[in-house]
């Protein structure tokens, strides 16, 4: 059995038995999605349409994520390069790290509900067996902390009900009325064009971390108004770095989860970025 730890300057070894490493690695990448997302959420003027409440979870999510989320991902993408199914972690944390923990996994419940509601995130939620992943993974250092044993993951009861999801496990989109477009919320040089069953957007410029905003608020919008084929149209885009990248990747999932279609057009000098990045086969492109 674990030391208790009743001294605040106590650590206590946390031991996580038989972590699956798939879906781990499935977490992992839908946590940095989000992160990136949240990210730029922190870099844009905030509109009115985003509540404080999800503001604010921007800045602790981060403090509390970067606490917890990289201890262990050198030993995981080790097994997952050997192929293994499951590894065995061990650590030793301050009690502290309970507190932490538990901080996380509430505010993560909170961004997930943002998530499914789509009103004001591209992300998708979680899917619920990483969220069953995830509760045992914050769950054993919690657990283990106040004294417990550990429980392997295939043992838990996270494991059981994540193996219980069937095909219909996804939560029905919920959606906002809104009026069409304004066309003031329109970056200058970018051009939105509405069409009867279809929206071209065609933004201008670089892509990047400071244009981010625009392009996420205006896929949202854009999605918002139950459209049923998008065309992102980057002809006039010199430059996308890695968080242009990735909104258009959650826009595409956000569409795709709503029945509705991303189409993007790649032009000739985009072309090898989306070929070196893995995302030349996700999209449905035109020339």
């Amino acid at each position: 059995m674990n030391r208790r730890a009743d001294d605040v300057s106590d650590t206590v070894r946390v031991r996580l038995i038989g972590l699956p490493v798939q879906l781990h690695v499935s977490t992992a990448m839908h946590l940095d999605a989000l992160q990136r997302e949240l990210d730029v959420l922190a870099t844009s003027e905030e509109p009115p349409s985003v509540p404080r409440r999800l503001t604010e979870l921007v800045a602790e999510l981060r403090e509390r994520h970067g606490t917890l989320g990289a201890a262990h991902e050198a030993a995981v993408e080790t097994a997952a390069e050997r192929g293994d199914s499951t590894v065995d972690l061990t650590y030793d944390v301050p009690v502290e790290v309970a507190d932490a923990a538990e901080a996380l996994d509430s505010l993560l419940d909170e961004v997930d509900d943002y998530c499914r509601r789509g009103e004001h995130l591209l992300t998708l939620a979680a899917a619920p067996e990483v969220n069953a992943y995830r509760r045992w993974l914050l769950g054993q250092f919690v657990s283990q902390i106040a004294g417990e044993d550990p429980v392997p993951w295939e043992r838990s009861d996270e494991a059981h009900a994540a193996a219980a999801v069937t095909s219909d496990r996804a939560a029905a989109v919920v959606t906002s009325e809104r009026d069409l477009m304004d066309p003031d919320d329109v970056p200058e040089g970018w051009t939105v064009e509405e069409r009867e069953s279809e929206v071209v957007v065609r933004p201008s410029g670089e892509l990047d971390l400071q244009s981010a905003p625009e392009l996420r608020d205006l896929l949202l919008a854009v999605r918002q108004e139950h459209t049923a084929v998008v065309q992102l149209d980057l002809s006039g885009v010199s430059f996308i770095d890695s968080v242009g990248l990735s909104m258009v990747v959650s826009a595409h999932q956000r569409l795709a989860a709503d029945g509705a279609r991303l189409v993007v057009s790649i032009p000739a000098h985009l072309e090898r970025l989306f070929e070196i990045s893995g995302l030349q086969q996700l999209f449905e492109h035109s020339s």
